[in-house]
């Protein structure tokens, strides 16, 4: 059997295989008219599987139920998952059957095999130790394990007494730990003393004991693996060993529902915590809107905390492709950016204030920021004008030609300011359109002078314009500043205003006020702007210490796209902190006369005190839901003047007295009412009282905040009022608490000074403060923020209940990695990803099948070990990730040849769209061209492989994912939501019903569940933020993440599919492309390369993969610079870091590096590239 072919190369087309009759014969599915039997009815497909794989306790009274975006599968099922993955095959007679065979990663360590019945007896009387610790049905436990047997049975015995369990992949940090075990409200956590991990062992037990500081955690199991001395605390740590003694032998499995919860599982991304802040003009947001306001200006989603990177620890912190600015912190003063050199006040342990650069802060730090950005920029080159790419024809007078200077100047910065502001190319002419003369003839004056041409002013149907007649300017700014000419709600800021000095920024600015700013009683505004150049408008101010708010606007602008009317929402940017007006008075200013004016009067009147800001009383919507809760007798209503809406103005110092005195009263009513719904008369009653204190802003405040609010009350929960401090309870008690707090802040502010100065809402926990405080002193604001992983968000926990999970693992384990009684299956994953629960325990034990767990290293102690594991084991099927793929490429094929491998006979891989060269080296080499391999696309949010090759239909194709698994539907559709044509890419889409191991939401994050994967396309489709192709045979290329996209020049490129096109080349091992930035096409692609043995780097080579690129995809994604590498950085997971490759480039701090699985890398690569940060 060892050579038997199980597949065959398509006899017309070149890299196409299909599976052998060999294959076809042995597959559990070998007919195609699967996919058109399931399609018909995939909800009838999902029930017959559920009836036919496992077995329930009772059966569901209905498969499928859906409520957009929320679905239920197998309602009113009961099941355990433990005993459909264990008893089940006892009691049939395999307990004898291996299970486990489990490899260390010291050679000279003997393997552990546990069977069927030894994994029975395990997990029955860890269950049970469970138990005797007090863990309960619906308690969740954390698994901060390494790979070895224990795990396995731990995760078991969890699902055996129905405690949903939080894997926390074990190489993660203590912090990491501590935001997931927080997050999911653990109760347990079971870890061991350490592991091995390249010869070296790893303390583990001393990060589990610093990530479950703080938190819910009571008790802690420690498996003995490596031996090494750890800390046990009494009443709080035990052995396994010991608890393991003294268990029971059987503990019946609890009978669990359907959609009861099995684990969670958290992953990339971020889940923000809803609470207020009351930025520095006035408004009050909440944390996740003023996340959102700052995605933008070709910001990358989600990126690397800056403070203690972590290579797979994804938070909330935002990055910017905006010169010089690296990360956004969450501060009161519109968004708290900051760059690397950005120097901070920080307190150290002593309590005194010292100084530092922000790339020296740690996580803990409390630091203190004047929120002024400080951007250095550089004198900028103008693109020349080129004549012979005019594509207008005709003969051109000499007044139409206009002269562009070479380098950016504040008058050419102040046209393209009002350019962007309110004009428009109307074929070869430039239009400004303006209600005022003078600001026209100001303008038709600076054209005439800095571009030497000639305008006129024109009349039209009651309006006035300035007409600039020549096709070589509108030509010419159409081609290098097309952000300028766009559609007004689709405009942006050129790049190269972003990069340029000063001065330039400052006269754009002045520009495009002149043309949409206005003025107000109390502020300056840019209305009518896109998201994008609302948000992008507010940096550069803030370049100049100026402040300013942006909010979306209630108006929409109508643009035509494709031929079609759409409706795009539009934004306003409002001035209106006092010192930002006069600051933006003496530093940008207008040039329009009457604007200018009414700024002046502005500022006399905010100097004569002329202007009284209005007291801030927005209290009728929420004394309407008081109206709505509790009874208030009519005669009351009227009384308080509450049966109409109130306005701030017309609430007199005494009227305020006399409501807040009343609604006091009732505010107890509040809290004794409903039991049925406490939650949310708390929060109302909470919001009554912040509302009350005088906080502006309605105080809605999410579940997750009241929960965090009743958890830390007796700690010093303290609302802030504008002018005074509002104490909730026990005024004196608070008021000492937070005194005790602020004697460290006591050589910045008195404390008296706080209690006068504080402006937002502020938050006493744990002795710190989180979020921010922000004072005023001499006109500069201060901001203190506590800096831990937390404040900025928390990952996505993934919700996986039991049946519907269970269903679609068990058949897909069995369909697309055609399991088999005699197979020996090794999935290379940890299982602290979401393959490791799927395919590392849950699916092959479901199948009754053997399964291989490695716990070490894949290279040590020599690059081979894979190899020689496969060979003593005589694994049959092998499914592991395209990046381990391409590191075994590199260390060459002498090291597999020494092995016998015949005993393969599938290969498979996830994680990532692997590259043509990669699955051939795979294929060849590995499988020995015999094996087919199933390229499997899915997510953690999916909970199974949806899109792949079935073993027994094939087709496989290099870098081409297959069909979506039969009873699932996916789409590539475009931007609208419309189906792109064959051979066309889009965005992959999942459409409804859902496949049963669907996430079923974000653990405490239901918004956030709403927003990333249903809200875009208003609930139609499941919202993968995958990209991908639809090719003619019906199967679909998954191209990678869509936020892994560079814009170049206007196109969208997949760097993805561009790292596939260099793979393909002969020379070419490996390769890593990232965006940088480029001041006219605004990114392009810079390659990192490793070359085959062989080669060696050469400008002849660099010439040659530039070609090998444009033929393959076209002068649009030619990279602008190809880097010669030896290494790549790259995580634990194999995952290569081009964050760190991207910093590399632009000369960012690179952060934590020390936990990659090759730090030395990064040293190399340095000098390469000419690292200068």
């Amino acid at each position: 059997m060892s050579a038997t072919r199980w597949v065959v190369e398509d006899p017309k087309e070149k890299d196409v295989f299909w599976p052998s009759e060999e294959m076809k014969r042995r597959a559990w599915v070998s007919d195609p008219s699967i996919y058109e039997k399931a399609a018909k009815d995939p909800v009838k497909f999902w029930e017959e599987k559920a009836a036919e794989g496992l077995v329930w306790f009772r059966r569901w009274e209905k498969p499928y139920e859906w409520n957009p975006p929320y679905a239920k599968w197998f309602v009113g099922g009961k099941i355990n998952a433990c005993y459909n993955a264990v008893d089940r095959h006892v009691k049939s007679g395999k307990g004898s059957k291996r299970a486990l065979i489990w490899v260390p990663e010291p050679p000279e360590e003997s393997p552990r095999v546990l069977t069927y019945d030894d994994l029975y007896r395990e997990v029955n009387r860890f269950a049970n130790a469970l138990k005797a610790l007090g863990v309960r049905k619906g308690d969740r436990v954390g698994i901060y394990m390494p790979l070895i047997p224990e795990t396995y049975i731990a995760i078991l015995a969890c699902a055996r007494i129905g405690a949903p369990h939080g894997v926390v992949f074990s190489a993660f940090s203590s912090d990491s730990l501590r935001v997931r075990l927080e997050d999911a409200g653990a109760k347990v956590l079971i870890t061991a003393d350490g592991y091995y991990r390249r010869g070296k062992v790893v303390d583990l037990k001393a990060n589990a004991d610093e990530g479950i500081k703080g938190t819910s955690v009571e008790k802690v199991v420690v498996v003995r693996r490596a031996g090494n001395p750890v800390k046990m605390v009494a009443g709080r740590d035990y052995w396994w060993h010991e608890l393991m003694a003294k268990a029971e032998p059987y503990c019946e499995p609890e009978v669990m529902d359907a959609e009861d919860m099995l684990f969670l599982l958290y992953t990339s991304g971020c889940c923000h915590e809803d609470s207020f802040i009351q930025l520095a003009n006035g408004e009050v947001k909440k944390i996740s809107e003023i996340v959102e306001k700052n995605n933008h200006c070709g910001v990358i989603n989600t990126s690397l905390n800056p403070f203690r990177q972590m290579p797979d620890e994804i938070t909330a912190t935002h990055r910017y492709e905006y010169p010089g600015l690296l990360y956004e912190v969450r501060t009161s003063s519109a968004g708290g950016i900051f760059t690397p050199n950005h120097r901070f006040f920080s307190i150290d342990e002593e309590g005194n204030i010292v100084e530092k650069e922000a790339r020296e802060l740690k996580i803990g730090d409390h630091l203190f920021v004047v929120p002024k950005i400080k951007v250095k920029g550089e004198k900028q080159r103008l693109p020349p004008l080129r004549l012979g790419e005019i594509t207008n024809s005709g003969e051109y007078k000499p007044s139409n030609v206009p002269r562009i200077p070479s380098f950016l100047t504040e008058e050419f910065a102040q046209l393209l300011g009002y350019l962007v502001g309110d004009g428009h190319l109307d074929g070869g002419s430039v239009i400004f359109t303006d209600q005022n003369l003078d600001t026209l003839e100001f303008y038709r004056k600076l054209i005439e002078k800095e571009l030497c041409l000639t305008s006129t002013i024109q009349r039209r149907g009651g309006r006035q314009r300035l007409c600039v007649n020549s096709p070589l300017l509108a030509e010419y700014l159409r081609t290098n500043f097309p952000e300028s000419t766009l559609r007004s709600g689709s405009r942006g800021v050129p790049s190269i205003i972003q990069r340029g000095e000063d001065a330039c920024v400052k006269a754009f600015l002045r520009g495009l006020f002149d043309a949409e700013g206005s003025v107000g009683r109390a502020f300056v505004k840019l209305p009518k702007a896109s998201k994008d150049l609302a948000h992008v408008v507010q940096l550069l101010l803030r370049r100049f210490g100026i402040l300013s708010g942006v909010h979306a606007s209630a108006s929409r602008h109508r643009v035509i796209q494709g031929g079609e009317v759409k409706e795009t929402g539009i934004f306003n940017l409002q001035i209106s902190d006092r010192e930002s007006l006069k600051t933006f008075a003496e530093e940008i200013g207008f040039s329009a006369p009457k604007k200018r004016a009414k700024l002046l009067r502005l500022l006399q009147d905010l100097s004569s005190q002329r202007i009284v800001e209005k007291k801030r009383f927005p209290i009728s919507k929420l004394l309407r839901r008081v109206i709505e809760t509790i009874h208030i007798p009519s005669q009351d209503i009227k009384k308080l003047g509450l049966h109409r809406y109130i306005s701030g103005k017309e609430v007199s110092e005494s009227k305020l007295k006399e409501i807040t005195a009343y609604l006091r009263e009732k505010i107890d009513e509040i809290s004794k009412l409903g039991d049925s719904n406490p939650e949310d008369l708390e929060k109302l009653a909470f919001s009554l009282k912040i509302s009350l204190a005088g906080l502006s802003g309605y105080g809605n405040i999410s579940g997750s905040y009241l929960r965090k609010i009743r958890k830390n009350r007796e700690k010093g929960l303290v609302f802030w009022n504008s002018l005074r401090p509002y104490i909730l309870e026990n005024k004196k008690k608070k008021i000492d608490e937070l005194r005790r707090l602020c004697d460290k802040f006591e050589k910045m502010l008195s404390f008296e000074a706080i209690l006068e100065r504080v402006v937002k809402v502020g938050e006493v926990i744990n002795s710190a403060f989180v979020y921010d405080l922000t004072t005023k002193r001499n006109h500069t604001y201060i901001v203190n923020g506590f800096i831990t992983h937390n404040t900025t968000g928390r990952p996505k926990g993934v919700i996986h209940t039991t049946g519907g999970y269970l269903t679609q693992v068990y058949w897909t384990t069995k369909w697309v990695f055609d399991i088999h009684d005699d197979d020996v299956f090794w999935c290379t994953s940890d299982i602290g990803w979401i393959t490791g629960h799927s395919y590392a325990c849950y699916g092959p034990f479901l199948n009754c099948a053997t399964m291989l767990v490695y716990e070490g290293a894949p290279d040590y102690p020599a690059p081979d070990r894979w190899w020689e594991i496969i060979e003593k084991f005589r694994v049959t099927i092998l499914y592991t990730a395209p990046t381990a793929i391409r590191m075994f490429v590199k260390m060459g094929e002498e090291w597999p040849r020494k092995h016998d491998l015949s005993s393969l006979r599938l290969l498979g891989t996830v994680g990532e769209p692997i590259d043509r060269e990669a699955w051939m080296w795979y294929f060849n080499v590995i499988g020995g061209g015999r094996c087919p391999i199933t390229d499997t696309w899915w997510q953690t949010e999916t909970g199974g492989t949806l899109i792949m090759s079935l073993p027994g239909i094939g087709p496989f194709i290099p870098s081409v994912a297959g069909r979506p698994f039969p009873g699932s539907k996916f789409e590539v559709v475009d931007e609208e939501g419309n189906p792109v044509k064959v051979g066309d890419g889009g965005y992959l889409v999942g459409i409804p019903p859902i496949p049963p191991s669907m996430l079923r939401g974000l653990y405490k994050a239901d918004e956030k569940y709403r927003e990333t994967y249903w809200a875009k396309y208003q609930y139609r489709y499941y919202v993968t933020n995958d990209g991908a192709r639809k090719l003619p045979n019906g199967c679909i290329r998954v191209t990678g993440r869509v936020d892994d996209v560079m814009k170049v020049a206007g196109h969208r490129l997949s760097t993805a599919e561009l790292e596939d096109t260099l793979n393909r080349h002969p020379a070419v091992v490996e390769s890593a492309v990232v965006p940088m930035p480029h001041e006219i096409k605004g990114e392009v692609p810079v390659a990192y390369v490793i070359l085959e043995p062989g080669y060696q780097p050469s400008d002849e080579l660099v010439k040659d993969l530039i070609k090998h690129v444009d033929r393959s995809m076209g002068p649009i994604a030619r990279p602008e610079r190809i880097v010669f590498a030896d290494e790549l950085p790259k995580t634990r997971s194999g995952k290569i870091m081009r964050r760190v490759l991207k910093a590399l480039l632009i000369n960012e701090p690179l952060g934590d590096i020390s936990t990659l699985q090759n730090p030395e890398s990064v040293e190399l690569l340095k000098q390469k590239v000419g690292y200068k940060g």
